[in-house]
């Protein structure tokens, strides 16, 4: 982008908020994109303004070069035939060489791009997977609320249809055991789409991450009953609690049932908003994810790329070899420029080496993102959660007086 646009620092080139490239009167889509792009481009940039000769390569090329160039003039021609070609390999071996290592480069940051890509899309499988456990819930919420409504009204119309109070209470229990059959399937779907939100924030982390963070075979066993006594908790939970507290009330049968059904509704809703919190901050780390694999995709097309020049760079040296050897036996000096020319192919081919290192390290570096933090918990870590109530008071900020930097968390480097 322009320098209105953008802002340097330390060598770094920065894009501006989005909100103040849409204040500019701009086009933000296209200064976004083209600040990508300046960002990627910058560590090419940046490699290749540094020497990226080793002092024995540079030795190497720059000998064999003047070595080249003065035989004619020091050395009969039976040496002049052996020692121009031989330079002239000498350098291709340095230029093929780097073929090889930035080739290498590439193909592992490619590799690393792959892998993350499809750990980015086995966690949208698993978020999907909660999503499905978690669309029940307004279900169950529904018909809570419904039964706490009729409720309500029940035994005003049970007391205009009959004087037995034997009717009047067993159809007193429907209503409280329609709100606790919905109450206990929102828990047990709560914990199901808990378990599935965890695994999709956690997809990568065992892939991506280092040996102390690892997981053993113990480990795994005691959190597989950890689920399985979750799953009983939650259900005890989802059917107890309101006959518990109907009967601890005082009151008639009638006031009871209203208690018991109302709270297997608030019990019911309470599981749907903590699924909801945690699809949310799953849908996040996702996302995330998906941004960091797509980064690490962008670096490693970036080294392709750069490496796509490699082996032009290798034939060309190889070509120079060969003019060496032929125009030694024809004119020993016009063949001394062959070695020459060739030293400075494979100097720009050392350039294109690094470049490819430099990107595939970048994919790597972003790669990172995806495994687990070692000080985190042995089952799912702990990702950065996604503040929900004050993420939304970030985003009602243009129409409230709050004025608060944003919670909510920012793009990954």
């Amino acid at each position: 982008g322009s320098d209105d646009d953008r802002m340097r620092l330390g060598g770094l080139t920065i894009a501006r908020s989005p909100a103040d490239m849409l204040g500019s009167g701009g086009q933000p889509v296209m200064l976004a994109l083209q600040s990508l792009k300046d960002d990627i481009d910058l560590i090419d940039e940046q490699v290749g303004q540094k020497p990226r000769l080793t002092a024995g390569e540079g030795l190497t090329l720059g000998a064999s070069a003047a070595l080249a160039a003065l035989s004619p003039m020091v050395w009969s021609e039976k040496v002049v035939e052996v020692l121009i070609p031989g330079c002239s390999l000498l350098v291709a071996a340095i230029g093929v060489s780097a073929e090889y290592v930035g080739r290498t480069a590439t193909a592992s940051g490619k590799e690393i791009a792959a892998r993350s890509l499809r750990t980015a899309m086995e966690s949208e499988a698993l978020l999907a997977s909660a999503e499905r456990s978690k669309s029940v819930l307004p279900l169950t919420v529904g018909a809570s609320a419904a039964a706490a409504a009729f409720s309500l009204v029940v035994p005003s119309f049970l007391a205009r249809l009959s004087s037995s109070g034997v009717v009047q209470a067993e159809l007193l229990l429907v209503c409280p055991a329609i709100a606790l059959a919905a109450a206990t399937v929102a828990a047990l779907s709560q914990v199901e789409c808990f378990s599935w939100a965890d695994a999709a924030r956690a997809m990568g982390r065992r892939r991506f991450a280092t040996r102390s963070s690892w997981q053993s075979q113990r480990d795994s066993v005691y959190l597989g009953e950890s689920r399985e006594k979750s799953r009983l908790n939650s259900f005890l939970w989802g059917i107890l609690p309101a006959p518990i507290i109907a009967l601890l009330i005082p009151g008639a049968i009638q006031f009871k049932a209203i208690v018991a059904t109302n709270v297997a509704a608030a019990q019911a809703a309470y599981y749907f908003a903590s699924a909801e919190a945690a699809v949310a901050r799953a849908t996040a780390a996702v996302a995330l994810r998906g941004r960091t694999a797509a980064v690490a995709e962008t670096y490693a097309s970036q080294a392709s790329r750069v490496s796509a020049l490699l082996p032009f760079t290798s034939a060309l040296i190889g070509l120079c070899a060969a003019f060496s050897a032929i125009f030694v036996e024809v004119q020993p000096v016009a063949s001394t420029v062959f070695p020459a020319l060739g030293a400075l192919v494979a100097a720009a081919a050392q350039v294109s080496k690094a470049c490819c290192e430099a990107d595939a390290e970048a994919a790597k570096s972003a790669s990172d993102a995806l495994k687990a933090n070692e000080a985190t918990s042995p089952d799912f870590g702990n990702d950065p959660p996604l503040p929900l109530l004050p993420a939304i008071l970030d985003f009602l900020r243009p129409i409230l007086p709050i004025n608060k930097q944003p919670s909510y968390p920012a793009p990954a480097a």
